[in-house]
């Protein structure tokens, strides 16, 4: 089977669409603390400018989805050039509506009866079931159709009501998401398989698992400085990865037995991690040699 040429410079643009979204994630984060920070001292001025500055640097994260997407299926090259016009439009919407004086106003109010705001949640919500369809139309097969429809609705019961700040926070989520993909998206999953069957990993990551969990129910009996679960929790976490970060430690004789088992396991499963990452990326560059 012949496989299609990747665009040149991939990588790299890859890794420019994945800063985009962490530069329209930090954004995003930035205007939601400062949005509630302003409804506590009830000032009324606004960083709309912030919100259209997003938008653009959406924008632009597309149009280098489309130059990528060119060597695979022509609807995804439809799907981002919706998504760029959508998300260009929605920053000239929020550029245009800082002209009026009642959206500098900053309350839920001012922005939910603004129609440019009204638009740019019309526009955005329909960008995003315009993407389910054509994923849809791609795949063509009856689990897709069947996801994709669920994503619909969940979208539609959102966006039914989504407000400005809302919004933003799903973008948030969608950003997060798409960074986790662009992590992962190289990782060849039988390779990666038939190395965790071979080492026994599944086995040993859920036994340290249990461990931590075991240990974590009993440390807040044993230690005084270790009041609670989730404080447990955290110091066998430190343990477990050899970070140690001194916020918490095991005084009585059994924690510190307990500490220094779950410290011989935790560098065993480091190990076993090291040689899985080692073993897979030595199987990946041998198939590419044979290609």
């Amino acid at each position: 089977m012949s496989t299609q040429k990747a665009p040149k410079n991939a990588g790299l643009l890859t890794a420019l669409d994945g800063l985009l979204s962490l530069a329209v994630l930090a954004l995003a984060g930035y205007y939601i603390e400062y949005f509630f920070t302003v409804i506590e001292k009830g000032n009324a001025s606004g960083k709309w400018g912030l919100v259209a500055l997003m938008f653009l640097g959406m924008t632009l994260a597309q149009v280098i989805r489309i130059y990528l997407a060119r060597s695979k299926h022509h609807l995804d090259v439809v799907r981002h050039t919706v998504y760029a016009a959508v998300f260009l439009v929605c920053a000239v919407l929020i550029l245009l509506s800082r002209q009026s004086a009642d959206s500098a106003v900053l309350t839920i109010e001012a922005y939910t009866q603004d129609i440019h705001f009204k638009l740019v949640a019309w526009l955005y919500e329909a960008s995003l079931i315009f993407s389910r369809v054509l994923t849809i139309l791609r795949d063509r097969t009856r689990r897709s159709t069947l996801i994709n429809l669920a994503l619909i609705a969940v979208i539609v019961i959102l966006m039914w009501q989504m407000e400005m700040i809302s919004m933003i926070l799903f973008i948030a989520w969608q950003c997060v998401a798409h960074v986790g993909t662009i992590a992962f998206a190289r990782i060849d999953m039988p390779t990666l398989k038939k190395i965790v069957r071979k080492t026994y990993a599944a086995e040993i990551l859920f036994g340290i698992v249990l461990l931590i969990v075991a240990f974590s129910l009993v440390f807040p009996y044993l230690e005084e400085g270790i009041a609670t679960f989730n404080d447990a929790l955290w110091y066998c976490f430190a343990i477990v990865t050899t970070i140690g970060f001194g916020d918490f430690s095991a005084v009585t004789p059994l924690g510190r037995i307990l500490s220094v088992i779950l410290g011989i396991y935790g560098i065993i499963v480091v190990a076993l991690i090291t040689s899985i990452i080692v073993n897979f990326y030595g199987e990946m560059k041998s198939n590419d040699d044979e290609d």
